[in-house]
């Protein structure tokens, strides 16, 4: 049960072992592979190298996703107005 602090397992920032395993797995296979991807992606038309290129990419440079970035201010309210709706929610 959780006290408010983290008691055990990972520390904050150390890297997950099966991801950094898994992905040091596919990079051996992309080097293996690589001088036929280069030779495979020459053979294609240029629209379909490109649509290829545009996929890859999602793995590498993270999509970017739209902001909100509403200009009206939150309704502050007081401590008042907090302490009579919270008495009035315990009743």
């Amino acid at each position: 049960m959780a006290v408010g602090f983290k008691s055990g397992g990972r520390k904050k920032g150390t890297p997950n072992k099966a991801t950094t395993i898994t992905r040091e797995i596919l990079n051996d296979i992309a080097e293996g592979l690589r001088p036929n991807i280069a030779r495979d992606l020459a053979a294609l038309d240029p629209k379909d190298r490109v649509q290829i290129w545009l996929k890859i990419i999602e793995f590498i440079v993270p999509k970017l996703s739209s902001v909100d970035m509403s200009l009206t201010a939150p309704q502050i309210k007081s401590i008042e107005d907090t302490l009579i709706r919270l008495a009035q929610d315990n009743d």
